[in-house]
Parts: C-alpha cells; structure tokens; sequence
C-alpha cells in the first residue's frame, strides 16, 4: 500500500497566482516622461532670457539669440 501524502495547503495556490508585480511604471513610460521633461524644459529655457543676451553692437531694445 502506498503511504499517505500529506494534502496540499489551499492557500498556496491561489498565492502563486496572485504575484504582485513591481511598484513602478514601466520603463518605456519613465523614458517618455524624461523627454516630454526636457522638451519643456528646453522650451521654457528658450522663452526665459536666459539663451538671448544682448549683443554689444546692437541697440538696447534688440537682442541676439545666443548659440551655445
């Protein structure tokens, strides 16, 4: 006769299935968020004075937009 095998525990089961995943947003979407980010950022960058300077040689109400 065979020996008795212990039953299995019935909560192991549905455990097994139910693995929890991890708690950040996938790559891809981190990767879009950086560059909407820096698109925005170069944009307001772009819109503050802080790439138009003004040129010496031109009058005081024009200004030059600053290559960097």
């Amino acid at each position: 006769m065979k020996p008795k095998i212990k039953p299995r525990n019935p909560y192991v089961a549905p455990a097994l299935f139910r693995k929890a995943g991890t708690h950040e947003k996938p790559i891809k979407t981190q990767r879009r968020n950086q560059k909407v980010a820096l698109s925005k950022a170069i944009k307001a960058a772009r819109d503050s004075d802080v790439f138009l300077s003004r040129h010496p040689s031109l009058p005081v109400g024009e200004f030059s937009v600053a290559v960097q």
